[in-house]
């Protein structure tokens, strides 16, 4: 395949590759070596033949299998068997017979080891290598008896292939360990209210709130959390939670969650409605519409989300392209000052007077810089070019702007529409008559069917 990363040093002993193995870096035979990061599978093949006949071969090849196993829980190791010498190995056939039953009780260690641990296959790669005497086929072999030819090349590849493919679909079959780590947090998902609770059971309900600009995904939805330690001191009927309180730690098992919508219609794709920050689209419970206008609160977007939510929200082309361009700022705005980009691009698209927000203030005024039609402002008409060839920095000052030049700084949208008595979003008026509330509305709803 394309995607096998094969590491080899010539002449080198198993003692060579035990602190490599350990720090998964290091020298090996006076060759730099880097073992990668994440890899699905590991094979040790051809280590050991070098030294087989010593003392302690079978221990340092454990030691190789250990540290390989350390550095990389939960990966399978193939263990391939050393395959044999032909009878001109050393000379003579009494040294090749030597060498083979050194390899033979090497080979019967590892397999035996590989017994002990479920993340070890040991893979025999002998079958038609060798001759009806147990050497390896003179002919498959070069004049030291020692290293395979092409056609021996070719037997040991598909031994391989065959064993690995063999013991991978093993290893996928095995039951996989059900539940969590224990003593992990649970912690609530948002604002809700305890209904009922239990050592190991709890029900939460999540508020109504009564403004549009307030409402979210699952207000009025219960949800049903079970197989944790509730925390039955500190989390009784009736209190109230909100997003990150602790409501208890994991025990070694699985917990179950069950959504009911406001009808009590059980949800089976809970996942669109709770998924965990920063996993990309978080389209759900977090996205307070008219509420908070953080990326940490609402969801961390990536650039695949926001052109996924503009697409699904039946933007056309000519939008689409504007947000394309300002795609650098919008994620700069993003990671620097905590905003999301949705919130943006949706006063941006609604706006006829978004700007005009803080003429009064004397400061900085974006209505010029964010028509998606191109700007009709004197300077840059005089300039030679429209204000929408710099959406990127018009997106990134915006967020600089409401940010860092408050004292408060602005996290809301209410505080954005009210702050020193402006307006914004009662201005945005856009071709369904609805402000850019509506806009971010259908975004958020957009981006759930992700």
């Amino acid at each position: 395949g394309n995607n096998i990363t094969a590491i080899g040093v010539g002449y080198a002993t198993p003692e060579n590759w035990i602190d490599v193995t350990k720090n998964k870096t290091g020298i090996v035979y006076n060759e730099q070596v880097t073992l990668p990061d994440n890899p699905k599978g590991i094979v040790i093949q051809g280590l050991g033949v070098n030294g087989a006949a010593s003392e302690g071969q079978l221990d340092r090849m454990k030691t190789i299998i250990d540290n390989l196993s350390d550095n990389y829980p939960n990966v399978p190791i193939f263990v391939a068997s050393v395959y044999k010498v032909s009878n001109k190995y050393g000379g003579s056939e009494d040294s090749a017979k030597r060498m083979n039953e050194a390899i033979n009780n090497l080979n019967s260690g590892l397999s035996e080891y590989c017994k002990s641990k479920s993340n070890l296959y040991y893979i025999d790669v002998q079958s038609g290598l060798d001759d009806s005497n147990g050497f390896a086929k003179v002919e498959l072999c070069d004049d030291g008896g020692l290293h395979l030819l092409s056609e021996g090349q070719e037997i040991l590849i598909t031994n391989l292939k065959n064993a690995i493919f063999s013991a991978a679909k093993s290893f996928n079959q095995k039951e996989k360990p059900n539940g969590f780590e224990e003593n992990m947090n649970v912690v609530c998902p948002g604002e809700c209210t305890v209904l009922s609770v239990s050592e190991q059971t709890i029900k939460l309900k999540f508020g109504i709130q009564d403004t549009e600009y307030n409402k979210n995904l699952i207000n009025g939805y219960t949800l049903y959390v079970e197989g944790f330690q509730v925390d039955t001191v500190n989390i009784t009927e009736g209190i109230s939670l909100k997003r990150g309180d602790g409501m208890g730690i994991t025990l070694k098992q699985d917990i179950k969650l069950i959504l009911m919508d406001d009808k009590k219609a059980i949800l089976n794709n809970i996942e669109d409605y709770m998924k965990p920050d920063g996993k990309g689209s978080t389209s759900g419970i977090n996205n307070v519409y008219g509420g908070d206008i953080s990326a940490t609160e609402n969801g961390i977007r990536t650039e695949d989300d926001i052109l996924y939510a503009i697409d699904k929200a039946g933007w056309p082309e000519n939008r689409k392209k504007n947000v394309e361009a300002m795609m650098d700022g919008l994620l700069r705005l993003q990671s620097d000052f905590d905003i999301d980009p949705l919130v943006a691009i949706a006063l941006f698209c609604g706006e006829s007077g978004v700007g005009t927000a803080y003429e009064d203030r004397g400061e900085y005024r974006l209505d010029n810089h964010m028509h998606w039609t191109g700007c009709k402002c004197s300077y840059h008409q005089s300039q030679g070019f429209a204000c929408y060839d710099n959406y990127s920095d018009n997106a990134y000052d915006w967020g600089n702007y409401i940010r860092n030049r408050f004292d408060p700084p602005i996290t809301t949208w209410d505080e954005m529409a009210n702050y020193d008595g402006m307006t914004i979003y009662e201005n945005c008026n856009v071709d369904d008559g609805g402000h850019a509330i509506s806009i971010y509305k259908k975004l958020i709803e957009a981006l759930v069917t992700k």
